[in-house]
């Protein structure tokens, strides 16, 4: 009798994890085209995961999100699942009677596979997004997000602050950024001032060489640079920082951890000569 529990284990195995290789191809293109139209009506913007393709293979199998994240090997901070089991046009009506509720968990990416005579849909906000770049890519990616909102000025928790020039890049407070990241993620803090060494954003950039003035932003969580600025827009103390006409170059990165609570972590170094 054991053996033959062991068998059936060993074929549920085999079956579900071919189930999950076959879905490594992904949707077929009129399902996926669909499905981000549908997003996109409801102002989602979602970043298809092949890994995410694997976890929505499993969720057709078995009766949790957290069980196919599991079995899938995927690391998450947000998770939510769709079993649609009905022809395109059911399945496009079901993604939208949740649009909203994906857009208010702030998920951004989503894995399909099939189900049944539909498809299972998994939409989650990975502890590690899928689609970040190179820390230098991505922090002059913050630039131009910190300068679209430099241009146009902003009401900062009821203070205007009027439009101010752009910043230019700065290799040097990119450098100190990046560090500072990667020990905010790696080791699991928050604030200004490290614990460990008691420096501060001054004694950062002048470790690397930079002599001027400085000031910082830090924000936690956000997984693209453009919701990390528009985050710390609605902070009036980081908004002010932000739009202070005095600074004229920034450096900005990330780090991204599984050792954070947050998974990922931005800064901001703005300085002025």
């Amino acid at each position: 009798m054991e053996g033959m529990r062991s068998l059936l284990r060993g074929t549920l195995l085999s079956l579900l994890l071919t189930g999950v290789a076959h879905s490594q191809a992904g949707p077929p293109p009129g399902v996926r085209t669909a499905l981000e139209g549908t997003f996109s009506r409801c102002g989602l913007h979602l970043v298809r995961s092949a890994h995410l393709d694997r976890v929505a293979a499993a969720y057709a199998r078995l009766g949790t999100v957290k069980q196919a994240a599991a079995v899938a090997g995927y690391a998450y901070q947000k998770m939510q699942g769709l079993r649609m089991n009905g022809p395109l046009s059911f399945i496009v009506q079901s993604v939208g009677e949740r649009c909203v509720e994906f857009r208010e968990a702030q998920l951004i990416a989503y894995g399909v596979a099939p189900y049944g005579r539909g498809y299972a849909l998994i939409v989650a906000d990975p502890r590690i997004p899928p689609n970040l770049r190179g820390p230098s890519t991505e922090g002059k990616a913050l630039l131009n997000a910190t300068n679209a909102v430099r241009a146009k000025g902003a009401d900062c928790g009821g203070k205007w602050m009027p439009p101010a020039p752009p910043l230019a890049w700065d290799d040097r407070l990119f450098a100190a950024a990046q560090l500072y990241a990667q020990r905010l993620a790696t080791l699991n803090f928050t604030g200004h001032i490290d614990p460990y060494t008691g420096q501060g954003p001054q004694d950062r950039a002048q470790r690397v060489g930079f002599r001027g003035a400085v000031g910082e932003n830090l924000q936690h969580g956000r997984n693209t640079a453009l919701l990390a600025v528009q985050s710390l827009v609605t902070s009036p103390g980081h908004c002010e920082n932000m739009l202070d006409p005095r600074w004229t170059v920034m450096g900005g990165s990330y780090w991204a951890s599984e050792n954070s609570n947050y998974g990922i972590h931005w800064v901001q170094l703005f300085g002025r000569f």
